[in-house]
């Protein structure tokens, strides 16, 4: 209702509320979409490979997402905490930029893996030199992504994503049809796939990768970007060296166990992966826009995951024996064994989603960088002494305590950071391009 042409008290607020709401449901969209395109390719490996060619395709499958990871944190996650509250033609010349920085990495790693393949048999080399050609193709669409969530359209970012699984469903089922079917083949249609993804973005965009501005691109974020990297390195790195510790003072069986019970807190995952990408754009929105509320914000965001993996274990829990084992099999009385240590354990990661963004919003990636490696020796030495004391059991509830300590790090942090920050509206800040 308008009166005279203005909106009516308390309208204006409920629409921005229907707005975030749209944004976060389009972001869940996005996040499923992306995952099925995952998911698509390694049933295929699962289901077409010998055990010799899953464990080729894991271990390439593995190091592309890690540098996947990496470079969006490096050269992307800047966009989504500086370019929010811009112009759109200001955003646009920042996504040029991003991408081209992207690609021209894709392109450097492409180089290298083709001068590995030279010193390398068959069907190693085959697979290097698959890897080498996706991964530019992979960095390239994840900026288009990257700008969608900037943008605040991550419908915009799913539809792309929708464009990706299709093209990579079908690519899959023609390489499942041919005789000489290989891990390498099924990577390039992991690729060809995502390669529609990039021509869609670049129409969705109005914008090419700007290879000649990535010097510009890594100078004007060289204070965010390499600590943003650093903390994904070492988040992901400790939790697997945690893992192969578990393995090495407990055995296999609990390891085994442990991923058993994380398998079934895989639909909170995805959730966690839709709510951070879309957590830190919307962050730095408010904090331009109405700063006060931007705790708030993430005290919410945080309760939402809680609430979810909470949800999840106890739907887990309730679930009867024969439902769970056509879910998971023979292993479904392992995976819920252990299923409260590890709910825990999940919560108290997700409860790190809500400082994590406000921190990032705040730019203070020093900060993060510092909570990341403080924090790594606490998970090793936590898991370890558990798997120690209790085999897996032990690891799990090890892994549980030392993340609530870690989260509670973060918190501490994060409402630091903000006493220390005059949070007063600002509106749109002129970004590194426009000044």
């Amino acid at each position: 209702m308008t009166q005279g042409g203005r909106r009516t008290q308390g309208e204006g607020p409920q629409i921005e509320r229907r707005r975030i709401g749209a944004r976060v449901f389009g972001a869940i969209a996005d996040q499923v979409l992306s995952s099925l395109t995952n998911y698509v390719v390694l049933l295929a490996a699962l289901r077409s490979l010998s055990v010799t060619g899953i464990g080729r395709f894991t271990l390439a499958y593995t190091s592309t997402l890690l540098t996947l990871i990496i470079v969006r944190s490096l050269v992307l996650e800047p966009l989504t905490v500086r370019y929010t509250v811009v112009t759109a033609e200001t955003r646009r010349k920042a996504t040029a930029d991003a991408a081209g920085t992207s690609l021209g990495i894709g392109l450097l790693a492409l180089l290298a893996t083709l001068t590995a393949a030279a010193t390398l048999a068959a069907p190693a080399r085959e697979i290097v030199v698959s890897v080498g050609l996706i991964l530019p193709v992979l960095l390239l669409q994840d900026a288009w992504r990257l700008h969608h969530f900037a943008s605040g359209r991550p419908w915009a970012a799913a539809l792309n994503d929708a464009t990706c699984l299709l093209f990579t469903l079908v690519a899959t089922v023609i390489v499942l049809q041919r005789s000489d079917m290989s891990v390498a083949l099924l990577l390039l249609a992991w690729g060809l796939g995502t390669f529609a993804g990039v021509i869609v973005g670049i129409i969705q965009c109005r914008t090419v990768p700007n290879l000649l501005g990535a010097p510009r691109w890594l100078l004007l974020n060289r204070d965010l970007g390499p600590h943003l990297a650093g903390e994904r390195i070492a988040a992901t790195g400790v939790v697997q060296v945690s893992l192969v510790i578990v393995a090495a003072v407990a055995g296999t069986h609990a390891l085994g166990q442990l991923g058993a019970s994380r398998t079934l807190m895989a639909p909170v995952t995805t959730l966690v992966s839709a709510l951070a990408i879309f957590a830190v754009p919307e962050a730095a929105r408010l904090l331009a826009r109405t700063p006060e509320r931007v705790t708030r914000f993430t005290v919410v965001l945080s309760i939402v995951i809680v609430s979810a993996v909470g949800l999840i274990a106890v739907l887990a829990m309730i679930l009867p024996n024969d439902l769970g084992q056509l879910f998971a099999g023979d292993n479904w009385s392992v995976a819920k064994l252990l299923l409260l240590p590890v709910a825990v354990w999940t919560a108290a990661s997700g409860a790190r989603q809500g400082p994590s963004a406000g921190l990032r919003a705040l730019d203070r990636g020093r900060t993060i960088l510092t909570l990341s490696v403080v924090g790594a020796p606490i998970v090793l030495i936590g898991s370890a002494a558990g798997a120690y004391l209790g085999a897996g059991a032990g690891a799990a509830w090890g892994f549980a305590i030392v993340q609530c300590v870690a989260t509670a790090m973060w918190w501490i942090a994060y409402l630091r950071a903000v006493r220390g920050t005059s949070l007063s509206p600002t509106g749109n800040q002129p970004s590194p391009l426009e000044s």
